[in-house]
């Protein structure tokens, strides 16, 4: 497949896309930047909106469950009649699920925001440095916090969307790999291959995970992490034909 640059990529005509990066928590700058994407929307009204979000909606930011509720909860909302939503997975996600399956990676959960997560559903630590028994007694008291709605929703999450000529995924993509081969590792976790990578891709990738102070345009990529949980800016990517603008909370 031929590669895509930037000043090419576009959208299908009559769709207009959100993408929103990473809320980590901060379920009180999502409703503000869901405001701002209404108002937006709404000088649009032919087009179909899509949203579409690009993982960790977890720890780090002390609101973890309300972010998760407002995410479930959308659908049913009369605003959620006007959008298609996407909600992808990211490694924060994938670590909460892993703690549940194997507690004993809880320390590494633990030291990438999980105390906010848990104190979200009514869980404390009396420790920064919990023993193994801890950790079980702690995987086993989330899972049935979690059991049902909120279980099916974090497991049920895809790695990856496209749209028109752009890829959407959390972390990035491995530059040697086609979108079509890429390994779940990598749409979760990677950083400095395919950061420093200036590789023309079959898509433009949007992506989060590694923050930036603002979007972070290349030509082959789109960063869209603004650390919200600790900047106070989430950050949304809005694409109509081959237009690009930013919307912040």
């Amino acid at each position: 497949m031929k590669p895509v640059t930037l000043e090419q990529a576009r959208v299908p005509d009559g769709v207009r896309i959100y993408a929103v990066g990473d809320v980590h928590g901060r379920h009180d700058l999502l409703v503000k930047l869901f405001e701002k994407i209404e108002a937006d929307a709404a000088a649009a009204p032919e087009q179909q909106r899509e949203l579409i979000f690009l993982g960790d909606y977890i720890d780090r930011g002390l609101y973890s469950r309300q972010t998760l509720d407002w995410l479930m909860d959308f659908d049913a909302r009369p605003e959620g009649q006007r959008y298609r939503l996407t909600c992808l997975k990211g490694n924060h996600e994938e670590l909460l699920l892993k703690f549940l399956r194997d507690p004993a990676s809880g320390q590494v959960w633990l030291e990438n925001g999980a105390y906010e997560t848990l104190l979200s559903f009514g869980l404390k630590l009396s420790s920064p440095r919990p023993k193994p028994e801890t950790f079980r007694h702690l995987s086993q008291q989330l899972h049935s916090k979690l059991e049902g709605n909120y279980l099916k929703f974090l497991s049920e999450r895809t790695l990856g969307r496209t749209v028109g000529d752009y890829f959407f995924c959390h972390a990035g993509i491995d530059p040697d790999k086609s979108l079509k081969t890429q390994k779940p590792e990598s749409l979760l976790w990677i950083r400095d291959k395919f950061l420093q990578s200036d590789k023309k891709h079959e898509k433009i990738i949007v992506h989060g995970h590694s923050i930036s102070a603002l979007p972070d345009v290349r030509p082959n990529r789109i960063g869209i992490d603004t650390g919200a949980y600790g900047t106070g800016r989430l950050t949304a990517l809005v694409l109509s034909g081959n237009n690009r603008s930013f919307l912040y909370s």
